[in-house]
């Protein structure tokens, strides 16, 4: 099934030796939706409900290719027009797959941000807290 998540931003990290954790934000919105696509099934013996969830990925932009490793893949960010269309029962397949395209360069942003973003520290205010989407050294 059809489905999309939306969000105010990605991060993603630049690989040179340790991660540098980059945020990317749209020129044109604050929120904006990814492609996805999710599953529900029932266990046939323990009757337990499993649901799953993925989000779309196409060949990435050069904003996101410069800094997302790997390089050649980003998520699909659907245009404000085509976020109703992504979700309606009739679009066909190949419908969908020409929605998959690379979010343009000149309307999205990046900026490297705090390397607390990849702590793996669970529960602590050091990586939980709004400073984290800021860019780096503007706090």
């Amino acid at each position: 099934m059809l489905c999309q998540r939306n969000k105010k931003s990605l991060h993603s990290h630049k690989i040179n030796g340790k991660p540098i954790p980059h945020r990317f934000v749209l020129n044109d919105r604050e929120i904006f939706a990814f492609a996805g696509l999710w599953s529900q099934w029932k266990h046939k013996i323990t009757n337990e409900v499993y649901r799953s969830f993925t989000i779309m990925t196409t060949v990435a932009n050069d904003t996101v290719g410069k800094v997302h490793d790997p390089k050649f893949r980003m998520p699909v960010i659907l245009d404000k027009s085509e976020e109703a269309l992504w979700l309606s029962k009739g679009i066909s397949a190949p419908d969908l797959i020409s929605l998959c395209n690379p979010y343009p360069d000149d309307l999205m942003n990046s900026f490297q941000v705090s390397l607390s973003v990849n702590s793996t520290v669970i529960n602590k205010a050091h990586n939980n807290h709004p400073d984290l989407v800021l860019p780096l050294n503007s706090y």
